[in-house]
């Protein structure tokens, strides 16, 4: 939970709060859809998007074509949704997460560190 904290508090501070509503060309994808409110998406700014709907596509990495991740999504609402497993990342090192209700499924979250250097070029 602090981990998800400290990403909500980084994206917050990407930009000043705006009290009127952003015009963004972006727009968020559905995963990281499932997990902000309509009030919330309307002051995010583009590079704030970005950085979000990274966050939920990019985040990770795996075999998305293997057999023990495809039967993970399907039984997920054929979605992964990579805040489940986010209190597993670590500050500078990135971490293969190990499912053990899905053996096989091998996820390897980029550090903390490196999602701060993606967010910095998304917010250019």
């Amino acid at each position: 939970m602090r981990r998800i904290t400290f990403f909500i508090a980084f994206i917050a501070s990407l930009t000043v709060f705006q009290t009127t509503q952003a015009q963004t060309s972006e727009k968020l994808n559905k995963i990281a859809a499932l997990h902000y409110s309509q009030d919330e998406v309307k002051v995010l700014t583009d590079s704030e998007i970005k950085a979000i709907n990274f966050y939920y596509s990019s985040s990770y990495i795996t075999d998305t074509s293997s057999p023990v991740f495809q039967k993970y999504v399907s039984e997920h609402d054929g979605i992964f949704d990579v805040s489940t497993i986010e209190l597993h990342r670590k500050q500078s090192q990135r971490v293969k997460y190990r499912s053990e209700l899905y053996p096989g499924l091998v996820i390897e979250l980029l550090s903390h560190d490196e999602l701060l250097a993606e967010y910095q070029k998304l917010s250019q």
